[in-house]
């Protein structure tokens, strides 16, 4: 394409109102950009922060950041600290199925108290962003709420998902017991000890369906009693 100087001089060639309206337009598309650069950047950090703290928080761990210095945290107040921080990042992108996930996660760890909130959170993160980990989370509160219809959805997903997943067999299991179907929460639980051998909570369930339901004493005892070796381990 041949550039004429009719080309380079055309913003001057215009009324000097025009000329002010063509500034004022490239300011503010400047300014917006660097407005939603700056805005990203701000999520980002505060998304990172929360994350940080909520794998603390999860996993029990001391994790001091530049911004606490040398404090050190418990795990409750790790997770106070990435609920406050993701807030801050889901202000900034509302919609943002990631920001809400993680913000519904560390609602359930904080406790039964924050449940209601933290299955708000999940859902709506789930509209857009579908991990294992959310199923998993999902079905966790379901059961703790005796919703065995949602609670059985969100397991098969997972299973079908990630059926070699740490846990999963283990909530099919417990949705089975609870709903009476012994057989089949067996069958889970001996699944996740295929995957986990060292889940002392597969074999007491074991035990007890042996025990209340199966009449068999001898192999409830030998269940319950790999539990009890398993259990100081866990700790």
């Amino acid at each position: 394409m041949i550039q004429t100087r009719e080309d380079n001089t055309f913003l001057f060639s215009l009324p000097k109102e025009s000329r002010w309206i063509f500034a004022v337009v490239g300011f503010v598309m400047i300014a917006l950009g660097c407005g939603t650069i700056v805005r990203h950047l701000t999520a980002s950090h505060y998304r990172s922060l929360g994350e940080k703290h909520l794998q603390s928080g999860v996993e029990g761990s001391i994790w001091a950041g530049k911004e606490t210095g040398q404090n050190q945290y418990t795990p409750i107040q790790h997770l106070q600290i990435a609920n406050e921080r993701l807030d801050r990042a889901a202000a900034l992108f509302p919609g943002d199925g990631e920001i809400l996930f993680n913000q519904g996660k560390t609602l359930f760890y904080l406790g039964p108290r924050y449940q209601n909130q933290a299955l708000e959170r999940i859902l709506r993160a789930k509209e857009t962003y579908c991990v294992p980990d959310l199923f998993q989370i999902l079905t966790h509160i379901y059961v703790a709420q005796l919703k065995f219809n949602p609670a059985r959805l969100n397991s098969n997903l997972l299973l079908l998902i990630d059926p070699e997943r740490e846990g999963a067999q283990f909530l099919a299991g417990r949705i089975d017991f609870l709903s009476e179907h012994y057989e089949d929460a067996m069958n889970h639980f001996r699944q996740e000890l295929r995957v986990d051998p060292e889940n002392e909570s597969a074999w007491e369930y074991i035990g007890r369906i042996y025990e209340r339901h199966f009449h068999q004493y001898e192999a409830a005892a030998q269940a319950y009693e790999k539990s009890i070796v398993l259990a100081p381990q866990r700790s």
